[in-house]
């Protein structure tokens, strides 16, 4: 990787012009400007944000932990984050943790080292141990299990009475719900919200976990196998409804007619296939959730803040 004194070689003008001419200092003529630039681009020299932040007091870097981009509601929430931290002048480390302990350790310990002005931590973690070592200001989005931090979640206890309450007034008369961690207390709002609405209608229901995310596909085969007279799924996201949808195509169940499914999330995707969802404000979460954080770096004792957002239902082709 080229460095400063590489361009200083290069092009005959000492460390400190070049540097200051990249970092966009000093009073330069266009010549020289054009000179030096033109030789980094050609060098691919590549800025150390970590030493420009030491220089300039300001480190204009901030983590995100995610699950894995691989989701469309995490995708569209980096896109989200990205796009008003930008705004700010601010760029984005994106760490997906494939919910693993060891890999979410590791990264949190290379923001440590790298200095980030704040962390984002949507990951999903159980392990609130990591969260300890954290360095720098903290924000959590659908996670909150201490006044420690602030927080951005959606409501999603309305969530999961919209999403039933629309089975059942579809006629669905045996329910079942695809929930997510246990260890997510935010997210199992929407599990208590379907139960307690399930049992106020006096409707029979099935619950099946599906823990990482990744085996949606066998949840929803091994709910169809154990409770075939089920009519109706709400399912905890959008990921969940594609893939038993993509389940009930393969046994010829016919949907909405003889099955109807309701996910979470109100992802593009979602939308744009007709399912039956629970809207999320995803670009409202990214941007209060990069502003929290800003507020907490500009103000070591700044207040705590737990917003909750809220959903809405789009009803879709699936029910």
């Amino acid at each position: 990787m080229a460095s400063i004194k590489d361009i200083a070689d290069q092009t005959g003008y000492s460390i400190a012009t070049v540097s200051r001419v990249l970092n966009g200092k000093g009073n330069f003529s266009e010549k020289t400007r054009a000179r030096i630039q033109q030789c980094a681009r050609a060098l691919r020299y590549i800025p150390n944000e970590v030493a420009r932040s030491l220089n300039t007091g300001l480190n204009r870097l901030i983590g995100l932990l995610i699950p894995s981009v691989i989701f469309p509601f995490f995708a569209q929430l980096t896109y989200a984050i990205e796009h008003v931290a930008f705004r700010y002048g601010y760029k984005v480390l994106i760490c997906n943790s494939e919910i693993d302990p060891e890999i979410e350790n590791s990264y949190i310990q290379m923001l440590n080292q790298n200095q980030v002005a704040g962390i984002i931590m949507a990951s999903q973690s159980q392990f609130t141990e990591n969260y300890q070592s954290i360095a720098s200001p903290l924000v959590l989005i659908e996670r909150s299990f201490s006044n420690q931090f602030s927080s951005v979640v959606s409501d999603n206890f309305s969530g999961g009475e919209l999403a039933t309450e629309l089975l059942i007034q579809k006629g669905c008369r045996y329910l079942g719900h695809i929930t997510g961690s246990r260890s997510i207390k935010p997210a199992l709002r929407r599990t208590d919200a379907f139960i307690a609405t399930a049992e106020k209608h006096g409707i029979p229901y099935l619950i099946k976990q599906e823990k990482t995310g990744f085996n949606a596909a066998v949840i929803a085969e091994n709910m169809l196998d154990e409770c075939p007279q089920i009519d109706g799924v709400f399912c905890s996201s959008d990921d969940e409804a594609i893939a038993l949808i993509m389940v009930a195509n393969k046994r010829k169940i016919s949907i909405p007619e003889q099955l109807k499914i309701v996910g979470f999330d109100g992802t593009k995707i979602a939308l744009d296939l007709g399912i039956s969802t629970i809207k999320q404000p995803i670009e409202r979460i990214g941007e209060r959730a990069f502003l929290m954080l800003l507020e907490q770096i500009a103000q070591k004792d700044a207040v705590i803040r737990h917003e909750v957002l809220p959903v809405e239902l789009h009803e879709g082709l699936t029910t």
